[in-house]
């Protein structure tokens, strides 16, 4: 684990991606009492690093290392601006909502919920900080390049341009590197096992927006249910602790989903923009981050034409368009710093008619049935238990995943998991489990957020259903 005297250090870099977050937070949303308290933590984080880490893109491909204090001047800067243009007390963040009704006193079963909860992720948390980095595209791909970003800055080194380093995918998208490299700069040297301190925190703030999420809408023994087995989900073990970027896309794309759900529901502008800045570090987290905005963005705009009345559809695609702009323009200094980088030897061929490789779609339909199917992977650890038979089942015998709006979550995980498809379906490789079955749990995980609220959604659903008939009963 990190020693002692790293933990302050280390604490403190966890704080100033928060409070980066808390400005964003503050700066957009103007009613901040609709969201719980903890709610509003958690959202925090996820926004924190979407809004330090293009700042840091920027000053290190200006040629300048990540140092702490332009960092803390730059977020003192946009929190003074953003103050002097709303004059609202910062501590509106963080009242108690007068008007919510009071916590009712848990139940055995939720109490039993929220132990599995608590203690899954706290063993995620220890291992994350103990364990040290043991994944070769951990090392790889995302580690090699924090540490290039912390010895050293875009502008002057030479990795971006060696082709013989193509290998590490030059051309990856530089969120969790610099998130690595951040931690140690403020711990003062790289710090292998420090920097993984952020690995569980992207957890518990996934588990805590999904469970806040799920309240909005379903019964409170639902949603912990709900974020139990995420928690436990023994395929996120290995994920959450490896140093890749597939959690962390998942929390940050998993929040930006979360957001524009709500605005899909209320038409709220503060939502949808808090939801472009998210995929905005989506975009920024992995390449995959270019088919979830799509995805988002064509579901929200027919979100509008299905379920909007006419007379509000200028106003709509307006929002639709602000949160199109917000997201290109958060992105787009990388896609030019990107476009300069020589195309070394790619694993992914264009998507073109003529790269389909038809004759390959049994394939790949076998590999998913498998990967949804089996209870242990190849190296002998397990991966979903039985949780996908189980969520065709609720998703086949439920109302919900059939209705507005929670079938716009389902052609979102529809719209994700086809693109995903068709990119492998376009390429050389193997498409059969083994040859990539790491890759395709991976995978999985991020298309998950959706999923899991029309999951939730299904079993509020017949939970009412029982609750109802308990009631007769006992009259």
């Amino acid at each position: 684990m990190p020693p002692p005297d790293n933990f302050l250090a280390l604490l403190f870099a966890v704080l100033v991606i928060l409070f980066a977050g808390a400005v964003m937070f503050y700066t957009i949303v103007q009613d901040p009492l609709r969201f719980t308290r903890l709610e509003r933590l958690a959202y925090c984080y996820p926004l924190g690093l979407a809004a330090l880490a293009m700042p840091m893109f920027l000053m290190s491909w200006a040629g300048f290392h990540i140092w702490v204090l332009p960092v803390l001047t730059f977020i003192g800067f946009v929190a003074v601006t953003a103050y002097a243009i709303r004059r609202i007390s910062p501590a509106t963040l963080w009242k108690r909502n007068p008007q919510a009704v009071p916590m009712e006193t848990f139940t055995e079963f939720e109490w039993f919920l929220l132990l599995i909860i608590v203690g899954c992720l706290v063993v995620r948390t220890l291992t994350s900080l103990a364990i040290p980095l043991n994944d070769g595209d951990g090392h790889a791909i995302w580690c090699f390049k924090a540490k290039i970003l912390y010895f050293d800055t875009i502008r002057t080194t030479d990795y971006f341009t060696r082709n013989e380093l193509s290998y590490s995918h030059t051309r990856y998208p530089l969120l969790v590197p610099l998130m690595y490299a951040w931690v140690s700069t403020v711990v003062g040297h790289w710090d292998d096992m420090g920097i993984f301190i952020l690995n569980p925190i992207n957890l518990v703030a996934f588990a805590i927006l999904l469970y806040c999420t799920l309240r909005k809408f379903a019964a409170r023994p639902v949603a912990l249910m709900v974020t139990a087995i995420l928690s436990s989900l023994p395929a996120l073990m290995h994920y959450a602790e490896c140093g890749q970027a597939d959690v962390p896309l998942m929390l940050i794309s998993g929040s930006a989903l979360f957001c524009l759900f709500d605005w899909i529901q209320s038409r709220r502008m503060s939502s949808i923009v808090l939801s472009a800045f998210l995929i905005g570090g989506a975009l920024f987290t992995k390449e995959e981050g270019k088919i979830l905005f799509g995805a988002h963005a064509l579901v929200a705009g027919l979100s509008i034409f299905i379920a909007a009345p006419r007379s509000e559809h200028k106003r709509l695609l307006g929002h639709l368009g602000l949160y199109l702009i917000i997201g290109f323009l958060w992105i787009i200094p990388w896609l030019i710093f990107q476009r300069t980088i020589p195309v070394g030897e790619e694993q992914f061929r264009p998507v073109t008619f003529s790269n389909i490789r038809w004759d390959q779609i049994p394939t790949l339909c076998h590999t998913v049935f498998q990967n949804a199917m089996r209870l242990y992977n190849g190296f002998g650890l397990p991966k979903w238990n039985f949780l996908w038979p189980i969520i065709v089942l609720f998703l086949v015998v439920s109302k919900a995943p059939r209705f507005y709006p929670y079938n716009c979550l389902v052609l979102v995980f529809i719209l994700h998991a086809s693109a995903v498809s068709l990119v492998w379906i376009c390429t050389t490789d193997s498409l059969t489990l083994e040859a990539n079955e790491a890759g395709w749990e991976r995978y999985t995980l991020i298309m998950m957020p959706p999923i899991l609220l029309v999951f939730g959604k299904c079993i509020n659903e017949w939970w009412c259903l029982w609750k109802a008939l308990r009631i007769g009963e006992n009259q």
